[in-house]
């Protein structure tokens, strides 16, 4: 089985704790299965998570001009998705290195949800648009992770879950 991995997670300043759950996530996959990564972080190194890992980097820094790099990076991660042909895309954030809608994807799609810090906090945080991405990406996704069940509970509370997804 194929999962692809879109990690826009790794291409922030502190992904530390997130970047360790997916590390597990991966080192825990079956020898059977094909992750694929993606990240525009050439110094990110993964490859020791499972054997079979596969990533897959765009020189988003470094690579000038930043505005065309910025532009081609969308269509460098299509065009990876389109050759991967994932079984399921496991988005490691709510938007994606591709700029696409999660609904967009042909395959069956995983989001994971971490927190709810900006929902239940809006006026204090910065960072208040990452709401309706993650709103859209839960709705859009075939499969919804909570990291925990305070997790689990505190989003069922805050944002009411449409029949389609299923949570876990």
């Amino acid at each position: 089985m194929k999962i692809l991995y879109d990690g826009t997670t790794f291409t922030m300043p502190g992904h530390y704790g997130i970047g360790r759950y997916f590390k597990n996530l991966i080192s825990r996959l079956p020898i059977s299965f094909e992750p694929v990564l993606t990240t525009a972080r050439p110094q990110h190194r993964p490859e020791s998570w499972h054997p079979n890992l596969r990533v897959h980097r765009f020189a988003r820094y470094g690579f000038r001009p930043g505005r065309v790099a910025y532009w081609l990076e969308k269509y460098y991660f299509r065009a990876v998705e389109a050759r991967v042909e994932p079984d399921i895309l496991h988005a490691t954030y709510y938007q994606l290195l591709t700029r696409e809608s999660l609904a967009a994807k042909r395959s069956p799609t995983v989001v994971t949800v971490y927190d709810m810090t900006y929902e239940r906090y809006p006026a204090v945080l910065p960072y208040r648009q990452a709401i309706p991405f993650k709103r859209q990406a839960v709705f859009a996704a075939d499969w919804v992770l909570c990291i925990s069940e305070c997790t689990k509970k505190i989003y069922w509370s805050a944002i009411p879950p449409s029949p389609l997804p299923k949570w876990k």
